[in-house]
């Protein structure tokens, strides 16, 4: 089988030739090396210029070959890839000159002469919104960082119509933000299973009310709570649809902020539950497969996501205060979906040794093998420190103890 082939089989519990490698948000770790890659090849092309205009589609291919670059850091291969899930808007291209002064590198806005200087855009230049924030409703990646209470900004059901735009799947192909996944499936979908990722209605509220609004919507106005997440949906489906069309095979659901550390068990039937169960039902019209990332406190919510019917579940490590073994998550949902594996980020896959690894790994697999099906991956989001050599033990691990 290849990668593709074999996450497919394992995520409809049948049996694949061995246990599919697959550690989550691989992106996130390797964003420092896309953006470096993409910067260089704008200095590159810019040479003894002082100014330079960006063209959509030169911009598409520097992200794609940023992208291509970024994973040669490891040696060994995956079973499946993050997608870059949206490129640069037609919009951003035309409103964004690249300049050099001296040995330095900027982005400049050409309507008001804001300058991201190449040093400063590392981290955020291919991260999701780029360029997305130049359409109505979707905003910069770096605008919203730390959001604490902004609920107090929507007190009507038009106030949060007005604050959640909803562009269609077309809409949205016309601005071409789609060129760059488009690129990444020609180049990769036949081998590899391509994922893109999605908030879960509930945990998106965030963005729109912050942390603490978001809890105290829930006592004070759950009508506006249920119309932003249904505002946010529909706001993500149509993303995802125009993603389904391109050939994506399946979404990354994450939950954040609904686990029994953070809401009551009343609460996450009331206002988690339903969303995550309709979007996983939109998802699988689309021909997708459904992956739910439950993190926080998952045990006590088990029960009631094995009746959600995704194709498979993934929780994070243990942590804070609460164990999360992967014996108990076969043990609770292993019979009713694939269960990804999730080896801890830090104290293993960081701070471990390969050796280490390997004696995880073996151990998960192990445990895996009762499940209707398993995916060997990680709790949580590699630290950028982490050596990628420790990721290549890693994959090495599942080829050879992941035969079936």
């Amino acid at each position: 089988m290849n990668s593709k082939q074999r996450m497919l089989e394992a995520l409809k519990g049948g049996k694949p030739d061995m246990v599919p490698a697959a550690p989550c948000y691989l992106n996130l770790y390797l964003e420092n090396f896309m953006g470096r890659y993409y910067l260089e090849q704008y200095r590159r092309r810019i040479g003894k210029q002082t100014r330079l205009s960006i063209d959509h589609d030169e911009d598409t291919n520097f992200r794609a070959n940023a992208f291509c670059q970024a994973l040669g850091i490891f040696e060994e291969t995956f079973d499946w890839l993050c997608v870059l899930s949206r490129g640069s808007s037609y919009e951003w291209a035309r409103n964004h000159y690249v300049e050099r002064v001296g040995a330095d590198y900027f982005f400049v806005d050409c309507r008001n002469q804001q300058r991201l200087s190449f040093k400063d855009s590392l981290s955020i230049v291919l991260s999701p919104g780029m360029g997305t924030h130049e359409l109505p409703g979707h905003e910069s990646a770096d605008e919203k960082r730390s959001l604490w209470d902004l609920s107090g900004e929507l007190s009507s059901l038009a106030d949060v119509d007005a604050a959640i735009s909803i562009m269609t799947t077309d809409e949205l192909m016309s601005h071409g933000v789609f060129e760059l996944p488009r690129q990444i499936v020609e180049d990769y979908g036949e081998r590899y299973f391509l994922h893109t990722s999605v908030i879960a209605p509930f945990s998106n509220v965030y963005y729109v009310t912050g942390f603490a609004g978001c809890m105290m919507m829930i006592y004070d106005r759950p009508d506006l709570l249920h119309r932003i997440m249904e505002r946010k949906m529909a706001q993500s489906m149509e993303f995802l649809k125009g993603l389904a069309k391109l050939g994506i095979h399946g979404v990354w659901i994450i939950e954040t902020r609904a686990s029994a550390d953070l809401i009551s068990p009343q609460h996450f039937i009331e206002f988690a539950l339903p969303y995550e169960q309709a979007l996983v039902n939109e998802i699988k019209a689309l021909g997708m497969s459904t992956i739910l990332y439950f993190c926080g406190d998952a045990i006590p919510r088990l029960e009631l996501i094995r009746s959600l019917g995704v194709d498979a579940i993934a929780l994070e490590e243990s942590k804070k205060t609460f164990q999360i073994n992967i014996e108990e998550i076969v043990d609770r949902v292993g019979d009713v979906a694939c269960i990804f594996g999730n080896i801890d980020a830090i104290k293993i896959m960081a701070e471990g040794t390969p050796e280490m690894i390997e004696e995880e790994v073996k151990r998960q697999i192990s445990a895996g093998k009762r499940a209707r099906g398993f995916i060997a991956g990680i709790g949580s989001p590699l630290p950028p420190t982490t050596n990628p050599r420790n990721v290549d033990a890693f994959v090495r691990a599942v080829r050879r103890y992941g035969q079936l």
